[in-house]
């Protein structure tokens, strides 16, 4: 990770820093210079804002820093799962208002994704209506379960199935283990039933 890279980490968690404070507590290695440098950086791409003035000034991760952030495993799962950035809802705001003006992909990338969804589309046109939809429950089962053991989840791929089908939490698990599987359902199914809406 750059040395950018690791401040935004640190400020996700630790927002409203000076740049003393971040220098003091997150310990790069680096001297003064390399750290104004990497906050002007941050700056001048969006990913970190200001507030307050000279001594007073403060560090914040913007929308699009959060959005495209690094994630650094060492520290993310060195917190604790209660304290992992765990979701009830959705910020469809920052679907709406900031994805449109970030470019995630470059531009061969974005071709890249265009061309498969041609091809994915293609292939899909004359399959039978129930065939498709189970396939994407299937889809969405699998994503839910890996996209959740990613973060930490503990849930085996049956009890994810037994959650997602019949809404059956495994025992000896925490509630908030079967929110994030339940969240990464919902936010699939939306993708599907409204692809218009993201884009």
């Amino acid at each position: 990770m750059s040395h950018l890279d690791k401040i935004i980490d640190f400020l996700s968690y630790h927002p409203g820093l000076s740049r003393p404070d971040i220098m003091a507590q997150l310990n790069l290695g680096v001297g003064e210079t390399q750290v104004k440098m990497a906050l002007a950086d941050g700056l001048a791409r969006g990913d970190l804002r200001v507030e307050g003035k000279a001594r007073a000034t403060r560090y914040f991760v913007t929308a699009k820093g959060l959005l495209l952030k690094t994630v650094n495993l060492d520290t993310y799962y060195s917190l604790p799962l209660g304290q992992r950035e765990m979701r009830t809802s959705y910020n469809f705001a920052l679907i709406r208002d900031e994805l449109p003006s970030i470019d995630v992909f470059t531009r061969e990338e974005y071709a890249f994704l265009d061309e498969q969804e041609r091809v994915f589309s293609e292939r899909c046109k004359d399959y039978p209506r129930e065939l498709y939809r189970k396939e994407m429950e299937r889809l969405g089962i699998d994503l839910s379960w890996k996209s959740s053991e990613i973060e930490g989840n503990t849930y085996s791929l049956l009890e994810t199935v037994n959650l997602l089908k019949d809404k059956i939490e495994a025992k000896g698990k925490k509630h908030e283990e079967a929110v994030m599987l339940l969240n990464h359902k919902e936010a699939l199914k939306a993708i599907v039933e409204q692809p218009e809406y993201f884009g």
